[in-house]
């Protein structure tokens, strides 16, 4: 009986134990698994919400957020650290030394760890123990140098165990080399944090094996790179009980989506072995990261975390600290312990000091033995008065107006100092800081920031009831300089006359932009509108600000004017050092100049060197506007070296602006070009039309139609290629055509060590038969292509443009890019031309086989003439059939365009750079009829500066730069007669020469 007992309970528990399983299981979340292409993440440009599942659902219960858990350590993993391995089968300790601590106050054990028996590592650590008895807490540190920290005596005294590791035991920190732990386990793709995160977790292991620790109090920090090591290592392992990242910034406690001025950026990161190379993608992109630093420290609750940071180390971010912190808070809310997410600052150095140590040992003592400090509200400080779209946060913070002697502003006029130099060189990208500085054109750019005066007159015009919040009321505190009285709609505005002549600040990037557009309309009175405030110099959508508007009178400084009116010497003489940045180092390189704190700049700048950052008009990806500084040391880091930028509308004490104003862009201002050499390349007797040039292994060539039928589409078509080594004599190389189409508009691309040559082909059928047709749909693209101009390819038909008229080509970062038009979804519809065409972007990596990346033009589309900047931006010259052309400009991945009506047509367009000038040609209609012409693109403005001898059917120009100041254009025109009286078309090129 007994037995048959045991064998029904048996059954019974198998069959529980079954049921469990499965619902256990299908419980869980499904197995993360990584998008197949980055570019399918969505776009979140704010905080993701921590508490939103991969469905969308919401989280509301701590079940629910205990099954999230893992699946958001999988997603950190994988794109910022690199997996990591499981705990190793064993850890142990043998003693190397035991000496008393020289305090004192306790013992000093040096310890080497040997961690696993499979794949075996060894790491010393050193273990302070103070003389109490009984289990002890635990502070965990890794360390560089074993026996640096000089707090340990701090800890001894509260009776606290206080450990360092030596992390370059397991990673020594340098880029390229990989460290024994990456050595042992080389099927895991973790880089150092991600090591020295599991070394600390390692600690652990062997302190479970020892009978005088309290393994409920165990505690793990770190300052900068050690902070961001203490962050991860906390969000993975809940056996550590206290995390305290200090200093940590970007890839710690710092945000990626909120950048105080001065913060380091994703793509700052000068340590690449620190992190995975996958997070390298989403530099400038950090809208895309699916994850933001607060979902680490939400992964530590509801165990205690305490961030320390300074208000003045910049580089470590201690805005987007808060921000994290902020958005963290609800998950320890959910928990019912919203003290235990701490968040303490201080002021001073980008280090780890006395006052972060004993700040970290109050927290411990009063969370885990009951022992509040005499203020513990410092454990929930929020110094930055954050924007609510950035980070959602109930709570506010409490604003004090300090009342000081104050007097109504009066109008001042603007001292602006003349920045000449036109067409100056770039600076050198010394150090890879990038290249700026060059400006094609003369301005004046205001000689100190906007002070609180001229602010606070400004916001007498338009702020009376201020529905944009222009007025932030920070600027009645002691960090601000402008009082507000009165109610809304009668709102006046005093100047503190303490602070009348200081910079304003708590300014954001679209309130600069509106002052701005309230100078370029003659500092109007009246409500916040299109006539005032909104629309101007920059068209302001709530916080969305356009770009430069090309006739604006008055704007913010773009980066290189910034950049060129503070450091550009603007001295003909020194041919050598052009710019106040960089100074020679003795035995190479360059070192970071030093300038003083009343520095005047070559120009005549003041208030360089202020320490309050200036907004400029660049955009970084699409979350953040550009920041410079003069030169001034924060931290280890002189803040003019690096390229910042910040949350648009972010309003901080540190944050002003200047303003330029721009002058009528004259003759004088812009290059004399010299024309010579007008020579008829080619003529057949047939029509030859729509040229393009290029230099390819030290030869030249130029490819053009020619048709004994003229203009019109005809099957009868073909694309010659002719070569020349000196551009004055030219000999055929290559000749093609396709069977029943005519090919037009040939384009050269240098791609993968090959020339291609690109041809747009109508389709007319039989030679000899009416053409009836004229559906875009039946367009293809063809090409031809040859390794060395000798062994040509044969016509090949360009896989994905069905329907598609292909123009011009380029290349950027190994990728080939064409334009091409085609009609809304393929629909069937004569020519080509109208509000329903569409000018494509197509791109391929073999030059073959294309696929569509985005549209330079969803309507109206037509010949597109493009090309990159260094940081993949596209910058175009579009025409719209017969109306005025469309300047294009777009970032990666192009899905978001700006376009500016440049108010005439302009046939067959170019855009390409001669030296560090744009030069924009094709056809203008001029009263004489239309023209080939090159004009100057400056300030998104045209002036013309060659008109070339044309007429009737004419332009598609080709250019090549040739250096120092030389180039060479070719057209087609029909404006010479042959010798019986008839008109041609023919080849013509001349040669440029900046006088």
């Amino acid at each position: 009986m007994s037995s048959l007992k045991s064998y029904i309970l048996s059954l019974l528990f198998i069959f529980l134990c079954s049921s469990i399983t499965t619902l256990s299981t299908a419980s869980e979340e499904k197995v993360w698994q990584p998008p197949a292409s980055n570019e399918d993440l969505p776009s979140i440009p704010n905080l993701p919400d921590v508490l939103m599942g991969e469905a969308g659902e919401s989280i509301r219960t701590q079940e629910a957020w205990e099954k999230r858990r893992n699946t958001l350590k999988e997603i950190i993993l994988y794109y910022q650290y690199g997996r990591i391995p499981p705990r190793p089968d064993q850890v142990t300790g043998t003693l190397i030394k035991s000496v008393p601590h020289k305090s004192g106050k306790g013992t000093e054990d040096w310890i080497l760890l040997k961690i696993g028996s499979q794949r075996p590592l060894e790491m010393r650590i050193v273990i302070y123990r103070p003389k109490n008895e009984g289990k002890l807490p635990v502070i965990i540190r890794e360390e560089g140098h074993l026996g640096g920290t000089r707090q340990v005596p701090m800890f001894l005294d509260a009776g606290f165990m206080f450990i360092e590791y030596a992390r370059h035991d397991l990673d020594p920190d340098r880029k390229g080399v990989k460290g024994p732990a990456q050595q042992k386990y080389s099927d895991y793709d973790w880089e150092t944090l991600a090591v020295w995160a599991w070394g600390g977790m390692r600690v652990i292991d062997y302190l479970e094996t020892r009978q005088d620790v309290d393994l409920k109090r165990i505690g793990i920090t770190g300052h900068s790179r050690g902070g961001k090591m203490a962050l991860l290592a906390g969000a993975l392992d809940e056996r550590f009980t206290l995390v305290v990242p200090n200093g940590s910034g970007a890839g710690g406690a710092g945000s990626y989506r909120v950048l105080g001025p001065g913060a380091e950026s994703l793509g700052m990161n000068d340590k690449p072995h620190w992190y995975h190379e996958r997070i390298q993608w989403f530099d400038e992109k950090e809208d895309r990261l699916p994850f933001d630093q607060h979902f680490l420290k939400a992964l530590v609750a509801p165990r205690l975390l305490l961030c320390t940071e300074s208000v003045d180390d910049e580089f470590a971010n201690p805005e987007g600290t808060q921000a994290t912190s902020v958005a963290a808070h609800r998950v320890f809310e959910l928990y019912g312990v919203p003290k235990k997410n701490g968040l303490y600052y201080r002021g001073g150095k980008h280090a780890s000091n006395d006052e972060d140590w004993k700040a970290q040992l109050d927290f411990a003592q009063w969370h885990w033995f009951g022992k509040p400090p005499p203020n513990p509200e410092r454990f929930w400080k929020t110094p930055y008065d954050l924007p609510r779209e950035l980070v959602s946060d109930s709570r506010s913070i409490p604003i004090k107006t300090a009342l000081e002697a104050h007097s109504s502003p009066q109008d001042q006029a603007i001292e602006f100092v003349r920045v000449g130099d036109a067409g100056n060189s770039p600076d050198r990208n010394n150090e890879g800081r990038g290249v700026f500085g060059d400006v094609t054109y003369c301005f004046n750019i205001s000689k100190r920031q906007i002070t609180n005066t001229e602010y606070a007159f400004f916001l007498n015009a338009v702020g009376k009831s201020d529905p944009n919040g222009l007025y932030n009321l920070r600027m009645g505190t002691n960090q601000g300089g402008i009082l507000r009285m009165g109610d809304s709609g009668e709102y006046q505005y005093y100047v503190k006359n303490t602070k009348a002549q200081l910079p304003v600040t708590f300014v954001a990037f679209h309130d600069a932009a509106r002052y701005a557009n309230w100078l370029h309309n003659g500092k109007p009175q009246g409500e916040q509108s299109s006539a005032t405030t909104e629309d101007g110099a920059y068209k302001i959508q709530g916080t969305q600000v356009s770009s430069r508007n090309v006739h604006a009178r008055y704007s913010l400084p773009s980066e290189n004017e910034w950049y060129k009116a503070v450091y550009f010497l603007g001295d003909p003489s020194n041919k050598k050092y052009k710019y106040q940045l960089f100074v020679p180092r003795l035995l190479g390189g360059y070192n970071l100049m030093s300038h003083p704190k009343n520095w005047v700049t070559a120009y005549g700048l003041e208030n360089v060197n202020n320490n309050v950052w200036v907004w400029n008009e660049a955009r970084v990806g699409k979350i953040f506007r550009g920041l410079r500084s003069g030169a001034w040391f924060l931290g280890n880091n002189r803040q003019s070296a690096g390229r910042f930028f910040s949350n648009p509308t972010l309003e901080l004490s540190k944050i002003g602006f200047r303003v330029v104003r721009h002058e009528k862009l004259s003759a004088k201002d812009l290059p004399k070009v010299k024309v010579a050499n007008i020579r008829r390349v080619f003529h057949n007797g047939e029509h030859n039309a729509f040229t393009d040039l290029i230099l390819y292994q030290n030869n030249y060539y130029l490819a053009f139609r020619s048709c004994p039928d003229g203009h019109g589409v005809q099957p009868t078509a073909s694309i010659i290629i002719l070569k020349s080594a000196d551009l004055k004599s030219w000999s055929p190389v290559h000749q093609f055509s396709v069977p029943e189409r005519d090919t037009r508009d040939p384009h050269f691309l240098s791609f993968k060590g090959k020339l291609f040559v690109y041809t747009g082909t109508w389709y007319y059928g039989k030679p000899g038969t009416k053409r009836t047709r004229f559906d875009l749909n039946e367009h293809l693209g063809y090409c031809v292509w040859t390794p060395d101009a000798k062994n040509w390819s044969p016509p090949t038909l360009l896989e994905g443009t069905f329907g598609h008229y292909i123009w011009k080509a380029n290349t950027f970062n190994g990728t080939a890019y064409l334009c091409g038009r085609r009609k809304f979804s393929f629909r069937v519809g004569p020519k080509g031309e109208g509000v329903d065409v569409k000018s494509v972007i197509l791109e391929s990596e073999d030059g073959l086989i294309w696929k569509k990346r985005g549209f330079f033009q969803d309507t109206h589309g037509d010949e597109t003439a493009f090309q990159f900047l260094p940081d993949g931006t596209i910058v175009g010259i579009g025409r719209r059939a017969r109306s005025a052309a469309e300047f294009l400009t777009a970032k990666p991945p192009y899905r978001e365009w700006e376009r500016r009506d440049l108010k005439e047509y302009i046939g067959g367009p170019l855009i390409t750079q001669w030296g560090n000038r744009w030069v924009v040609g094709g056809r203008k209609n001029t009263p004489r009829g239309p023209k080939t012409v090159l004009q100057w693109f400056v300030r998104g403005e045209l002036h013309p500066f060659v008109e070339l001898p044309s007429a009737g059917d004419n332009s598609y120009p080709g250019f090549i730069d040739l250096g120092e100041g030389k180039a060479v254009v070719s057209w087609y025109s029909s404006h010479e007669k042959d010798a019986q009286g008839k008109r041609i078309t023919a080849i013509y090129m001349a040669d440029l020469e900046l006088k």
